[in-house]
């Protein structure tokens, strides 16, 4: 440790002395500590395309380098403006007009000076801009990740099922004429779409609504990432932004470092400014092994927990570690048709034996989280994992199987559980025959479990499969986007939703579509915990069973603040709050030792 190091509390002490005894001499000011985030990726820089990101790496640039047209609040799971500064709906709800920002530009970094870099404006952000990123997400050459769920735009499948022949470019694409997203003028947007639904507004947070300069890849090219290729409008040497960051000259292969955008006007957001990060420096390593330990020297603010340091690290210290639900739900799916499950009151018995802390326990290690009922948390209109639902309660079950049309397990005819060819997956299946012979008195030939492969799995439990359908299966549901809808409309709605249960249409439908409907976030989530109730209360009809979400662990230091993990999209590195003082003093202790 230097002298200097040394002396640090004390200087502190002195300048606040300083700042409270009423001088007005400008030396007895305190400095303010540039805000300095330090986090990881593993490997190096990923290509950086926002409608063709793939890796929750390359999504967190994304997010943080290109404007979207909206932005997804992690902390108040809601779709605020960004690009688009308001919107209105058509009363057939079938055509949206968004109102765009006229101070948002396209830079090009110049020369970096310590903690900041010059830019150039090269010109302004446009509604083409978002045009040309639909256009490029409904273009099957692009390899946007699940593009199909923007068919709701018209003329986005017919571009998709229709790929570009020979020499021609996509701007020469005849279909476009026909495309649902307009460019009003440079500062109005209308999207027009096949069905109407609030679900929409959420979709308008993703990377394909991310703004991409026509322009600029049309005349350097569209290879991005690709190796061998001359650079591209997003290489490094050419590269263009219209985030709330840019990427620094003084970046390395070791290193990338984010500067803010010095012409990025959109409020911060944070209530204090002052706190707002200023710096990124994303380091980059080998492997998460590596990244801990440099978290353990301070070195990183945040950083991945390596599976085998878990333990000693949640008994160590536990207030730095956090479990983040991943957005991917297991269960078990009911067979309506089945001769025993075809009863609600066994498939309510079923489920509430079903300890979900155990499943947790067995096939996580506790990295995951029980689950109840079946929107996660993190989306909008979504509750918290216990806010609603029966869960494990094996009175209940035992209740319901007495009430039940066989008055005991042992006298149901066997039921067959499908599972997929992972060894997981044969776990669960065991877990959950287990915990029925336990807690119901079922007999374990009578419960018969089967495996294949998931694509006959998926194929077997479709609803028109004229096969034998079996009794129940294991299958994991991952959202597309980060809105409630994705998960209870096109999962269980009887009619628009995959519906494998067979479940029949009811009142809830009609409830699935009302919330699908409301603009209104309140009242999203109140129609939202009727359903849940409907489908996993006391007197539901459970035509599934909801086990866990599979979680990851990171660290945080003690000088983070505030923290609202990406637990859908990515992570936005000007909403974290540091204490730069308290990180500065323990570094230097850290380096002292």
């Amino acid at each position: 440790m230097t002298a200097v190091m040394k002396k640090l509390p004390l200087l502190i002490l002195l300048f606040l002395l300083g700042a409270c005894d009423g001088s007005n001499d400008a030396s007895s000011t305190p400095v303010r500590d540039v805000v300095i985030l330090d986090l990881s990726m593993i490997n190096g820089r990923p290509p950086i395309d926002p409608q063709k990101t793939d890796t929750q790496d390359s999504l967190d640039l994304a997010e943080n380098l290109f404007i979207g047209l909206t932005n997804y609040n992690h902390q108040t799971n809601s779709i605020d403006p960004e690009f688009a500064q308001s919107w209105t709906i058509s009363d057939d709800g079938l055509t949206w007009t968004f109102d765009l920002r006229q101070d948002v530009f396209w830079v090009q970094p110049t020369k970096a000076d310590g903690n900041e870099t010059a830019v150039i404006p090269i010109r302004p952000v446009t509604a083409d801009d978002i045009v040309f990123a639909l256009q490029r997400t409904c273009t099957r050459s692009t390899g946007t990740p699940d593009a199909f769920i923007y068919f709701v735009i018209q003329g986005c499948r017919y571009l998709y099922e229709n790929p570009l022949k020979g020499k021609q470019t996509l701007t020469d694409h005849d279909q476009l004429l026909l495309f649902g997203a307009k460019a009003i003028d440079d500062h109005t947007l209308a999207v027009s779409l096949n069905t109407p639904g609030s679900n929409f507004l959420s979709m308008t947070s993703s990377p394909a609504f991310t703004a991409v300069p026509r322009d600029l890849v049309e005349e350097y090219g569209d290879d991005a990432g690709v190796e061998g290729k001359s650079p591209t409008w997003n290489s490094v040497e050419e590269a263009v932004y219209s985030g709330a960051f840019i990427i620094a000259p003084t970046s390395t292969k070791d290193r990338t470092i984010l500067h803010r955008n010095p012409e990025w006007k959109l409020p911060p957001r944070i209530d204090i400014v002052e706190k707002a990060v200023k710096v990124v420096n994303i380091w980059h390593y080998e492997s998460e092994a590596i990244a801990f330990q440099q978290w353990q020297k301070k070195q990183l603010d945040i950083s991945p927990l390596p599976a085998d340091q878990r333990e000693t690290m949640l008994e160590s210290k536990p207030n730095n570690v956090l479990l983040l639900p991943e957005q991917t739900l297991f269960y078990l799916g009911f067979n309506m048709d089945s001769p025993a499950l075809g009863d609600e009151t066994v498939r309510q018995a079923l489920s509430a034996a079903l300890d979900r802390e155990a499943f947790v326990l067995d096939l996580y290690n506790g990295r995951a989280i029980p689950m109840r009922h079946l929107i996660p948390p993190g989306l909008v209109g979504s509750l918290l994992a216990d806010q609603t639902g029966i869960g494990y309660n094996p009175d209940y079950a035992r209740q319901q199987m007495a009430a039940s049309s066989f008055r005991a397990c042992r006298l149901m005819p066997p039921i067959t559980i499908l599972v997929s060819s992972a060894d997981l997956s044969l776990r669960v299946a065991e877990l959950a025959r287990d915990m029925w012979v336990e807690e119901l008195g079922c007999k374990t030939d009578q419960i018969i479990i089967e495996q294949a492969s998931l694509g006959q799995l998926l194929a077997t439990t479709v609803p028109d499969n004229e096969g034998t359908r079996p009794d129940l299966w294991e299958l994991g549901w991952t959202a597309h986007y980060p809105d409630a809808d994705n998960w209870m409309h096109d999962l269980l709605h009887c009619s628009d939703g995959q519906n494998r249960e067979k479940r029949p249409c009811t009142p809830t439908d009609t409830l699935i579509k009302q919330a699908a409907m409301s603009m209104n976030i309140e009242e999203r989530q109140g129609i939202y915990r009727q359903i849940e109730n409907q489908f996993f209360g006391e007197t539901g009809s459970f035509p599934i069973a909801p086990l866990y979400l599979p979680g990851t662990y990171r660290l945080a230091q003690s000088w983070v603040t505030e923290y609202h993990p990406a637990l859908f999209g990515g992570e936005q590195y000007d909403s974290y709050i540091l204490d730069p003082v308290l990180k500065r003093l323990e570094r230097s202790r850290e380096e002292g030792k």
